[in-house]
């Protein structure tokens, strides 16, 4: 039995995506992964209570194989999932060689933003995300959104205030339209793109706005 730690991974309660670890290096010549025989689970690592249900969906996770990649499935979720958690994945082989992983994954509602803005009030730009990244070969962005809200209030939804606009599509890149605006525009602005893809998948990242005059 092989034991091993990774992670984390940052997810926005707004997403869904698959994990996969790659095993490639440890998994003996000759075996298989077998998805029936393995498990995930996960708990709250504040007070290690268990987290299956509401990180999975459900109380029996399906494992995912791919090769040598073992993983699983991360759907959107409420506000209420808002946590760090730890995933224990236990991936057996078709002779039963098990290995144990334990994941990092701190769900939020918005990440911190990397990329930054500096706006005018009466400039007129667009902002986009290249979601390149995230894709498997073949998939594809089909729809997205845009949403912004005041970075010291959450609740304080901005979209009206600074979009123009529904959010546009250019193959991986999804990308947003900001308006001139008034004194009250006047904040530091989170605005999230969101790619949803033919795959059903959802990638969500943010762009900081400051608004000055």
């Amino acid at each position: 039995m092989a034991r091993q730690r990774l992670g984390p991974i940052s997810k926005q309660i707004d997403e869904a995506f698959p994990f996969f670890v790659n095993l490639s290096k440890v998994l003996p010549e000759g075996e298989t992964f077998d998805a029936p025989s393995s498990s995930l689970s996960s708990v709250l690592k504040s007070t290690g209570a268990d987290s299956t249900t509401d990180l999975f969906g459900g109380p029996t996770p399906t494992v995912l194989v791919s090769g040598a990649l073992v993983g699983g499935d991360l759907p959107v979720h409420g506000a209420g999932v808002i946590n760090r958690h730890l995933i224990s994945l236990d991936a057996v082989t078709d002779i039963g060689t098990k290995f144990e992983i334990e994941i990092d994954v701190d769900v939020v509602e918005y990440r911190e933003a990397i990329h930054f803005v500096d706006k005018s009030l009466p400039e007129i730009f667009p902002i986009g995300i290249d979601f390149d990244i995230e894709l498997e070969t073949g998939e594809t962005v089909t729809s997205a959104a845009v949403k912004s809200v005041e970075k010291a209030d959450t609740t304080n939804d901005t979209t009206a205030d600074l979009i123009n606009g529904a959010a546009q599509i250019n193959g991986s890149i999804v990308s947003a339209n900001l308006k001139a605006g008034a004194p009250a525009q006047k904040l530091r602005h989170v605005v999230q793109l969101r790619a949803i893809t033919d795959q059903g998948r959802r990638y969500s990242d943010q762009i900081e706005v400051v608004v000055e005059d």
